[in-house]
């Protein structure tokens, strides 16, 4: 009976696994709610990213609709003196204030000075915080000037 049971059971015939059916069943159901657990997964980022897909579409239609009222809107755009778009420029792609050369900010700052701005155009502009950030440079003249500038700007303004 043991030879007979030898011959029939499947590891010893050389045709099956050598690893016990009880694995062998684990493996596969572990397997499988490893599979339907990533399934679910994926349905979950589909979902998600569906959802910020929409967001993504609502957004765009408002941004769309803002844009459609701002073209039909009647806009009045200050326009810009040549010198004072140059000297804005300058300002703003200079980083550190006391790299600029002096004889470049004197003479932006006597351009500035003989200029009449309004109070849209500072703040438009933002001139009044470059003109201001001036106060730090090394020479003493564009110091002095900068700070000039700045109490004459505020004492118009103030005045009005």
């Amino acid at each position: 009976a043991v030879a007979l049971h030898a011959l029939t059971e499947p590891r010893f015939n050389g045709y099956a696994p050598a690893i016990p059916d009880a694995q062998v069943l684990a493996i596969l159901q572990r397997n499988a709610s490893t599979e339907q657990q990533r399934v679910r997964d994926e349905r979950v980022e589909n979902s998600a990213t569906f959802e910020s897909d929409l967001k993504r579409s609502q957004m765009k239609q408002a941004v769309r609709k803002l844009l459609d009222k701002a073209a039909t809107m009647d806009v009045k755009l200050i326009p810009l003196d040549e010198t004072l778009h140059r000297i804005q420029l300058t300002l703003e792609s200079t980083t550190d204030v006391k790299a600029l050369d002096a004889t470049l900010a004197m003479a932006m700052l006597q351009d500035l000075n003989a200029m009449k701005l309004t109070m849209e155009t500072l703040k438009e502009t933002g001139l009044g915080r470059s003109v201001n950030k001036l106060r730090k440079h090394p020479s003493d003249q564009v110091a002095a000037a900068s700070q000039a500038l700045v109490a004459k700007w505020k004492k118009e303004m103030l005045g009005q």
